[in-house]
């Protein structure tokens, strides 16, 4: 009877996956998932800033309607919107006072122009014109950090 002897290679292995093999897969892995949360933060500041956008346009619309039926903006001197203009909402302008997107700020405790606050802010001394301020994450519109809004940031 003759034997024969049976070569063992790595297709007719017993036991599934070696260490290495495991290692190098969940490197992989875990670079892939780094990547798309690198690329996934940086896209949701830009959705909190088109956001901010459109909240500020909002902010306008609701002032503007105040203009026209008092002939004057609400005064105020610069601080969070919601200090100033919640008179807004209870005339019927606005249904809620927009809030940031954000959630790094407590509005209670932010102030104006700070450079890690995220809030909108109003500034009305006359009545005849108004600033509203917010601080964009992102360059993409060209505007990052805190810019002005509003007929006082044409002068």
């Amino acid at each position: 009877m003759a034997c024969r002897r049976r070569s063992v290679d790595a297709d007719n292995r017993n036991g599934g996956y070696t260490l290495r093999e495991i290692v190098i897969l969940f490197s992989i892995i875990a670079v892939l998932v780094s990547t798309f949360f690198a690329i996934m933060s940086g896209k949701q500041a830009g959705w909190r800033d088109a956001t901010r956008l459109e909240d500020v346009k909002i902010i306008e619309d609701a002032l503007y309607k105040y203009f026209a039926r008092h002939r004057e903006f609400p005064i105020c001197p610069q601080s969070p919107i919601e200090a100033c203009l919640q008179i807004l909402q209870d005339e019927g302008f606005l249904t809620v006072l927009p809030r940031d997107p954000s959630m790094r700020s407590n509005t209670s405790r932010a102030r104006c122009q700070d450079a890690a606050a995220y809030l909108y802010c109003y500034e009305s001394l006359s009545g005849r014109d108004y600033g509203v301020t917010y601080n964009l994450e992102t360059d993409a519109v060209g505007l990052k950090g805190w810019s002005q809004s509003g007929p006082a940031a044409k002068h």
